[in-house]
């Protein structure tokens, strides 16, 4: 008789866990599903155990994919728009053998092991925008491209500035970018007064 544990435990960077995360994973052995998987889980209770009994020596293959919360499988190059980076499948190839004692040995990379740790790393990140909208106050009609003005993001080094023309109307918008915290602003062209 031969025994072997896969635990199974997915982090995610900075410990910060999206509201109502929940999660799975699906493990097979030899390509078909043991029993009891897909085990879903949530950010309360992030990491799971599956044991496997034997009777006789043999080769395994365990592959472990997570699942999102739609029971979808998903890797590191998921893009489901929940703001989630996941892991890829992985794998653990174990030998059962007879040790000569009645008890089969299970060895990963040539090492006997009783159990063995799968750790699945996650990153979070928020996904929003805002617009930024003014208007400038100018005697006379305003001709197209006559007048803009800059934007530029100060929370990051060197600062990025950006250019966003005047309507015709006198107003602008700038939709932006994710991260964009702070900025300044300040009118080009004609030495216009912008009034925000």
């Amino acid at each position: 008789q031969g025994e072997f544990t896969l635990d199974v435990t997915k982090s995610m960077t900075n410990n910060y866990w999206p509201e109502g995360t929940e999660f799975a994973f699906k493990v097979t052995d030899n390509g078909t599903e043991v029993a009891g998987s897909p085990v879903t889980l949530n950010k309360d209770n992030v990491s799971t155990s599956f044991t496997f009994n034997y009777a006789k020596e043999g080769d395994h293959k365990y592959e472990v994919t997570e699942l999102d919360k739609a029971g979808n499988e998903v890797s590191a190059s998921t893009s489901n728009g929940d703001g989630i980076t996941y892991a890829d499948l992985q794998t653990i190839d174990a030998s059962f053998v007879d040790n000569g004692n009645g008890v089969l040995d299970a060895k990963v990379n040539g090492e006997v092991r009783t159990a063995d740790t799968m750790v699945f790393e996650n990153s979070y990140d928020a996904q929003g925008e805002f617009t930024l909208t003014g208007a400038m106050s100018i005697n006379g009609a305003i001709g197209e491209g006559q007048y803009a003005v800059t934007i530029t993001r100060t929370d990051v080094t060197p600062n990025v500035t950006k250019e966003v023309a005047v309507g015709t109307d006198g107003k602008w918008s700038f939709p932006t970018e994710d991260g964009f915290t702070k900025f300044t602003l300040e009118d080009v062209r004609n030495n216009a007064k912008p009034v925000y």
